[in-house]
C-alpha cells in the first residue's frame, strides 16, 4: 500500500501542540469529549453513511463514534484481508472489527471494556458477521499464546498521562488516555510475538496530546521497520467537546519485524 497524504478539512488560527506539553488543558478537553459521549439516550444508533455502511448501535459506557472521528481516517487505509486473520485491540463499538471482518477470514475484536467487548457482539450480529470474535482484554493479556495474526490493529489512546490519573478515569476514557503510556508500550514491544511470519502491526495516533518521541524510541527498540500508510491534518468541529483542540495531524503507521 502506498503513503496516503489525504487533507481533512483545515482551520487555521490555532498553535499546534507537542506530546510533551500537556497540562490541564488539554488533558481536561480531552476528558470533555468523553464525558460528552455519555450524555446520550442508549442505545442509538450511527448513520450508515457514517460508518461504512454498516449497521452500528452504541452502547452506555462505549465511546462513540460520533464524538471521535479519527476511526474514519484509519479503517480505510487498512490492507484487504482476504484469507488473513486479523486482530483488533480497543475495538469499542466495532466499527473497524466489522469492517475488517467483511474480507477476513477471522477478526478478534478486543477491548478492557467490558461494555464495548459487549457492543461489538451486537453489532456484529447485526451485520450478519459470524467471522468476528470478541473478548475482554487488556492489550496482549487475553491474547493465547498460540493465537497469531496476519494484522494486530490499535486506533490507540494517544493522549498521555501520568499513572495516577487512571484513578479517576471512566471506562470510556480508556479509548483516549493511557496512563503512563504503559499500554502503547506493550503493544509495541509485545506485538511481534503475535504475529504470524511477514504479519505487522498497524498503529493510528494522533500528534495532540501523544508523546511522539516515546513512539519512536519504542519501534527502535522492538527492532520494527516503519512504514507511514498514511497521515492527514484533522481540524476540529468549531463546537462541542473537540473544539478546544488545536489543528493536528493523524498517523497510520505498518510497524513489520526486520
Amino acid at each position: 500500500m502506498k503513503n496516503s497524504h489525504v487533507s481533512l478539512t483545515f482551520r487555521s488560527g490555532k498553535g499546534s501542540t507537542t506530546a510533551m506539553e500537556n497540562g490541564p488543558e488539554t488533558v481536561a478537553a480531552a476528558k470533555k469529549i468523553g464525558e460528552e459521549s455519555q450524555k446520550e439516550d442508549f442505545p442509538y444508533l450511527i448513520d450508515p453513511e457514517e460508518v461504512f455502511g454498516l449497521k452500528i448501535e452504541i452502547h452506555e459506557g462505549v465511546f462513540s463514534p460520533k464524538y471521535a472521528k479519527a476511526y474514519s481516517f484509519f479503517t480505510p487505509h487498512l490492507p484487504n484481508l482476504v484469507g488473513k486473520q486479523a486482530l483488533e485491540i480497543g475495538s469499542g463499538h466495532g466499527v473497524t472489527s466489522c469492517y475488517l471482518a467483511r474480507s477476513a477470514d477471522f477478526v478478534l475484536a478486543t477491548d478492557i471494556n467490558g461494555a464495548a467487548v459487549e457492543n461489538t457482539k451486537v453489532n456484529a450480529a447485526l451485520n450478519g458477521l459470524k467471522n468476528i470474535e470478541a473478548r475482554q482484554s487488556n492489550v496482549y493479556s487475553g491474547i493465547r499464546p498460540e493465537e497469531k495474526f496476519d494484522l494486530i490493529y490499535w486506533n490507540t489512546p494517544w493522549v498521555k498521562v501520568p499513572k495516577e490519573f487512571e484513578a479517576q478515569m471512566s471506562a470510556a476514557d480508556y479509548g483516549v488516555f493511557d496512563p503512563g503510556y504503559e499500554s502503547i508500550s506493550q503493544f509495541i514491544l509485545e506485538g511481534p510475538r503475535h504475529l504470524t511470519p511477514g504479519g505487522s502491526l498497524y498503529m493510528g495516533f494522533g500528534d495532540h496530546g501523544a508523546d511522539t518521541e516515546l513512539i519512536e524510541k519504542l519501534i527502535l527498540q522492538a527492532n520494527l521497520k516503519k512504514e507511514t500508510v498514511a497521515d492527514t491534518t484533522y481540524a476540529p468541529p468549531e463546537t462541542g467537546p473537540e473544539s478546544a483542540a488545536p489543528p493536528y495531524t493523524l498517523r497510520l503507521y505498518k510497524l513489520t519485524p526486520v
